[in-house]
């Protein structure tokens, strides 16, 4: 019988370096080395290493019976970020896991996992013109814009799996600042500059002399821009497009990502992309 000290040891996993893994239910698998991290991580029970480990894989063209089902037990075994589903001519990636959980004026404790289209879906003005009125809840993007969005995402996973939680959004601006705030409940929305870049970069959350107030929830970098910053890229037609973010950063824009990669404001009056982020859950 061998021993293990009869096998060579090795110094790196490459793919020449090969690991046997059972993960108690879909029998045993040859696992390269280079990709055994993966391999651990897509069957583990842990949803942050699923949150902190890149996938980058092509989950078919639906999400599956057996998916939902593991979505709803909170383990997401074959899911990683970076893992997409293309579902209507549109690549679904997954951007993260559980980033609302136990968030709210009312807790959200339903399982989710987040998604944001790889480019934007179309293009179109956050105002008619170039005002911030009502912040991002007053805005034209919010209150009309996103109806294309929402009627897609709802055909490609089905309303009912949609995650409805409270989110907590800016509805008023005074001398260029955010000034006020309403929890709302909500399903798709336009993201801020935290979600994409994990930090402010033009927004001014200060209330002048007063208090500082941040008006979100979300207030973290999605695993997906983290993981991969390139993610946060876009594109329509194959040419890399600007898009859409909600933070008010004057007194006649919003902020916004620039195709070249840049950080900016822009009139809100302008048509430019919209990249949503949602989650989605066992119905």
């Amino acid at each position: 019988m061998s021993k293990i000290t009869d096998y060579s040891s090795i110094n790196s996993l490459d793919s020449a370096a090969v690991f046997l893994l059972n993960n108690g239910t879909a029998g045993t698998k040859i696992i390269p080395g280079n990709k055994l991290a993966q391999a651990l991580a897509e069957i583990s029970d842990d949803v942050q290493l699923h949150r902190n480990t890149w996938g980058g894989r092509s989950l078919g063209t639906s999400v599956s019976a057996a998916q939902w089902a593991q979505i709803q037990a909170r383990t997401y075994h074959g899911m990683l970020v970076g893992d997409y589903w293309t579902i209507g001519g549109v690549k679904w990636v997954i951007a993260d896991f559980e980033y609302w959980y136990g968030c709210g004026d009312t807790e959200c404790t339903t399982p989710h996992v987040v998604i944001v289209p790889e480019d934007c879906l179309y293009n179109a003005k956050m105002n008619d013109s170039n005002i911030v009125t009502g912040a991002y809840v007053g805005s034209k993007m919010y209150t009309e814009n996103l109806a294309t969005a929402i009627s897609t995402i709802e055909t490609a996973f089905g309303s009912a799996h949609i995650l409805s939680h409270r989110e907590y959004f800016a509805n008023a601006v005074t001398d260029h600042r955010e000034t006020g705030h309403a929890w709302v409940d909500n399903k798709v929305q336009i993201m801020n500059e935290s979600m994409v870049y994990g930090g402010e970069k033009f927004h001014n959350q200060m209330q002048g002399t007063g208090w500082a107030e941040y008006h979100t929830i979300d207030k973290t970098q999605l695993a997906l821009f983290r993981l991969d910053p390139t993610k946060i890229v876009a594109r329509m037609s194959g040419g890399r497009v600007s898009w859409w973010l909600r933070d008010v950063v004057y007194s006649a824009a919003f902020a916004y990502v620039i195709g070249f990669g840049i950080a900016s404001g822009n009139g809100a009056g302008d048509s430019r992309g919209v990249r949503p982020a949602f989650g989605i859950c066992a119905a």
